[in-house]
């Protein structure tokens, strides 16, 4: 099962271009009280096939299904992506998501698609 939320949820799930990105997003993060109880916030980061070691690209939402974007900026926390507990033909963590932690300075993890973690939604203004 892969998380994809819906355009529903909002308008799409937070994807991190840059160091100043993931900079604003982290001082997003630290004063949100809403979040400050999530194990882990999601982004719409996805391996291109989840059945597969595949790299992991953007997952956008659009009118005609989906877009990938290649994540160009990465800030995988040291050893990660892992697919921890699989193995190359055991796919067992196809998504990315922000480990919600200070000490772990908000770098990313992979992890497995039916967790049911905090995501933050972005916005067209």
């Amino acid at each position: 099962m892969v998380f994809v939320p819906t355009l529903t949820d909002c308008y799409r799930i937070v994807i991190v271009c840059s160091c100043k990105q993931t900079n604003y997003y982290d001082s997003v993060v630290l004063f949100s009280a809403d979040l400050v109880h999530c194990t882990g916030l999601w982004t719409a980061g996805q391996r291109v096939d989840p059945t597969r070691l595949t790299p992991f690209v953007w997952k956008l939402i659009t009118a005609n299904g989906y877009r990938e974007l290649p994540l160009n900026y990465t800030n995988w926390y040291p050893g990660e992506p892992n697919n921890a507990g699989g193995s190359s033909t055991d796919v067992r963590e196809s998504c990315l998501y922000v480990l919600q932690s200070p000490s772990k300075q908000y770098q990313w993890n992979d992890a497995r698609c039916y967790l049911k973690w905090c995501y933050v939604c972005e916005y067209e203004m």
